[in-house]
């Protein structure tokens, strides 16, 4: 498939590259959705396990550990089927869903990585040696957040959230949107999310030790 970061790609080639590899690409993300059930079945079983315990600390990180297996699962679902949508307005409703869901998910994030965590990895669970890459991820996340929020901001407001009631207002918007830009920001979030998820799993395995049954083989 063509090179998604191609600064000289326009939207119709990207879809006459998608038509070239739809089966391809089809078996792909089919392979991502499994991966992505699994790991949140995992992460269900656990969940409901840690609340039985009444084991606080550990359901905490289970629980952002769920939420953002939820939002990376939703985006890759949307993206499949802007892949697949035929005209550009069709396209274009799934560009706006995926904005949306990031601009909500981003704040949420960073709601999870606040207070309670923090108090978690400061006073009861010693992640000294992975703060460095913590601080890195909170960097990427403010960097996305001040280079798109904007953008995403108006989008929703407009368009997919609290509507415009003016129809030309939202029309203008719809139409200037790229769906190859809407890939584009959804591939760099997933990054994230992906670095974020990879950090929690560290995390969780040192939290693990305080409920034995549950301790990695590891």
């Amino acid at each position: 498939m063509a090179n998604i970061f191609d600064d000289n790609l326009t939207d119709s080639e990207l879809e006459n590259s998608i038509n070239q590899d739809i089966d391809k690409i089809i078996e792909l993300f089919d392979k991502r959705f499994k991966n992505q059930e699994e790991s949140l079945d995992t992460i269900t079983k656990t969940i409901i396990l840690l609340e039985i315990k009444k084991s606080k600390d550990l359901e905490l990180l289970w629980n952002i550990a769920g939420y953002i297996n939820i939002i990376s699962y939703d985006i890759k679902i949307i993206t499949r089927d802007l892949y697949l949508a035929k005209s550009e307005w069709q396209k274009r409703h799934y560009a706006r869903q995926i904005y949306l869901i990031i601009y909500e998910s981003l704040d949420d994030i960073f709601d999870l990585l606040g207070k309670d965590f923090v108090d978690l990895i400061k006073n009861r669970l010693d992640i000294a040696e992975l703060q460095e890459e913590l601080k890195n991820i909170r960097s990427q996340m403010n960097k996305f957040k001040k280079k798109y929020s904007k953008g995403l901001k108006t989008i929703r407001n407009v368009s997919i959230a609290h509507r415009d009631k003016k129809a030309l207002n939202q029309i203008k918007v719809i139409l200037q949107l790229k769906w190859l830009d809407a890939i584009r920001i959804s591939i760099d979030y997933e990054d994230i999310l992906h670095n974020l998820e990879s950090l929690l799993t560290k995390i969780v395995r040192k939290g693990m030790v305080e409920l034995s049954e549950l301790k990695p083989d590891n």
